[in-house]
């Protein structure tokens, strides 16, 4: 049953990831931590990954992939979120 089949997909968003899961501590494989993780499969636009910043204490890495004219207009949106 795909209950969002009467939504065109470019006005999709996915969100995923767990900003609990601590992906700079675990992926070490011995040559030191990463200065930076990703998701290497995200390639369509409307996609938002979140995972425990580089450093903990709660932080969060946000990860967007979007067409490049509509990120200005969720730049704006979300900075304005984070001001209160």
């Amino acid at each position: 049953m795909d209950l969002l089949s009467w939504m065109p997909m470019d006005r999709l968003v996915n969100i995923s990831g767990s900003p609990r899961y601590p992906a700079y501590e675990v992926a070490d494989f011995g040559w030191g931590a990463p200065s930076r993780t990703e998701l290497i499969t995200m390639n369509n636009c409307g996609q938002v990954v979140l995972v425990a910043a580089k450093g903990g204490g709660g932080s969060v890495q946000a990860s967007v992939c979007m067409h490049p004219d509509h990120m200005g207009a969720f730049k704006s949106h979300f900075l304005n979120s984070l001001s209160g």
